[in-house]
């Protein structure tokens, strides 16, 4: 029983990481954190309100509000097309004002958008090892499965306190900047600690069925 359940935490932790790593623009409602800005000149009833959210290989917007003279007119939202990185389109840098923000938010991100893929393809491979040790139950699957098992908790335990001082790092810096911005955190973060949850009690349980085992086997021996 405690075997599948092991099977059953690492497949989770795999399925979380996978969707992390595969966030905005891909998949378009799993992003690390938006940014909200709102410009208002209100002797003149003109401003700009409008938001883009930032995921593993991109980003995209919301609908753009744009009013001049009381006037509104909506552009509507978009995304960037698959690529590593943060790297924010130079149109919209001009049209929400985000000068100076691209180096507030990208400080030490571009390190965990790499090591999420890292950590959920070495979760897979727990997984994977998990099933064959519950098929062989060797010495040799036991001690190659807690060992890949421990270093994707590792990983995404790095990963996670990454996110999460990178995300604090950058809502701090981007409303340094002006009070025009703010940032609201994203599902990843969240994601990636409940991952490194499971993957912990998966090494938890894995070390209890690999070594358990083997004693249990040697007294039968003798």
């Amino acid at each position: 029983m405690i075997q599948f359940l092991n099977i059953l935490f690492f497949f989770a932790a795999f399925i979380l990481l996978l969707l992390v790593s595969i966030s905005l623009p891909i998949a378009k409602n799993i992003k690390y954190f938006s940014l909200n800005a709102k410009f208002e000149a209100g002797v003149i009833a003109s401003g700009v309100t409008g938001g883009v959210s930032f995921g593993n290989w991109g980003w995209c917007t919301t609908d753009l509000v744009v009013r001049v003279l009381g006037i509104s007119h909506t552009e509507p939202g978009e995304c960037s097309k698959p690529k590593l990185g943060f790297k924010i389109d130079d149109r919209l840098v001009d049209l929400l004002h985000l000068e100076g923000l691209q180096d507030a938010i990208d400080d030490g991100l571009t390190f965990a958008l790499v090591l999420n893929p890292i950590a959920c393809a070495i979760a897979f491979l727990a997984f994977l090892l998990a099933i064959w040790y519950a098929s062989r139950k060797t010495r040799l699957s036991a001690f190659i499965g807690v060992g890949v098992s421990l270093l994707a908790a590792i990983l995404t335990t790095i990963a996670f306190i990454i996110d999460i001082t990178a995300m604090k790092i950058a809502k701090k810096n981007v409303e340094k900047i002006s009070d025009n911005f703010s940032v609201v955190y994203g599902q990843t973060t969240w994601m990636t600690l409940v991952a490194m949850i499971l993957l912990w009690f998966g090494v938890f349980l894995f070390c209890i069925v690999g070594f358990r085992g083997r004693r249990q086997r040697r007294k039968e021996t003798y």
